[in-house]
C-alpha cells in the first residue's frame, strides 16, 4: 500500500506539499509542540483516519497525518466541494476537543522527521519539558 491507494480508498488527494516530504509511504516521527508524534506509513494510515473519524470532536473530513500515542491528532481538512485536502495542519486535542490550526501547509509544521527505527535517538533530543 502507499500514498495513492490512500487517496484512492477515501477519494482524497493531499496537497502537493505533503507527498513531497517523501515519508507518507515509510512513517516516522517528529517532535511538534514539544511532543512526540508519530507519522503513520500508508499501511497504517486508513487505519488511524478511521479511528480518528470516529473519535468525539474530530471532524468527519478530518484526515489524519501524525498522532501522539495518547488520543491526540494532527490532521489536514479534506475540501467539502472537491477531493482535495487543505494544506492547513489542524491539532484535535481528545481532552478538551479543541481544534487548533497549527501550520499553513505539512512542511511548516512536519520539519524534522525521523525514520521509525531512529526513535530513541528523538528522544534524546528533547530537553525542554
Amino acid at each position: 500500500m502507499n500514498i495513492i491507494d490512500i487517496e484512492n480508498e477515501f477519494g482524497i488527494k493531499f496537497p502537493h506539499d505533503y507527498h513531497t516530504l517523501s515519508i507518507p509511504n515509510e512513517g516516522g516521527c517528529m517532535i511538534v509542540l514539544k511532543n512526540v508524534w508519530y507519522i503513520p506509513g500508508a499501511e497504517d494510515l486508513s487505519y488511524y483516519i478511521k479511528e480518528a473519524r470516529d473519535s468525539d470532536g474530530f471532524p468527519s473530513n478530518g484526515v489524519v497525518i501524525a498522532y501522539d500515542g495518547c488520543g491526540n491528532y494532527l490532521f489536514l481538512l479534506e475540501k467539502r466541494e472537491s477531493s482535495d485536502v487543505e494544506p492547513d495542519i489542524y491539532l484535535h486535542d481528545h481532552e478538551t476537543l479543541e481544534i487548533i490550526k497549527i501550520g499553513s501547509r505539512p512542511s511548516d509544521v512536519m520539519k524534522e522527521i525521523h525514520p521509525k527505527d531512529k526513535f530513541n535517538e528523538l528522544l534524546g533530543t528533547i530537553t525542554d519539558f
